[in-house]
């Protein structure tokens, strides 16, 4: 796939989609932003450091695309651009002054589902 966003239709034929839904889907379903999710699901609610984050993106973005991006710029993304966009989304926490991330399972179960089909 081509596109750095995965679109998904939400409205089945009709006009009837719930905006809340389809917000936090368009903030939430894109691929760097499914990789953090999927890390920080991978720490059983551990909380993790934006440090640690931007370390597995690079790899991630490494492996699918052959170039490793430089950390600082990973860093400079995740912290202005995809975990806010999460925490607004209300699927993480990040607290921007101590840089750490913690995945709100318990308070996501749609967004769990949705994760749980696209990442396995």
């Amino acid at each position: 796939m081509t596109s750095e966003t995965k679109h998904i239709d939400l409205s089945w034929g009709d006009s009837t989609a719930d905006p809340s839904l389809e917000v936090l889907l368009e903030q939430t379903f894109n691929y760097p932003r499914i990789e953090i999710l999927r890390f920080l699901r991978s720490r059983s609610g551990e909380t993790t450091t934006l440090d640690d984050l931007a370390a597995r993106l690079c790899d991630w973005e490494a492996e699918r695309r052959n170039k490793r991006p430089e950390r600082d710029r990973m860093v400079i993304k995740l912290h202005h651009n995809h975990l806010p966009a999460l925490a607004d989304a209300g699927v993480i926490k990040y607290d921007s002054p101590s840089k750490e991330v913690h995945y709100k399972r318990e308070e996501n179960g749609s967004v769990e589902s949705l994760l749980s089909q696209l990442t396995g």
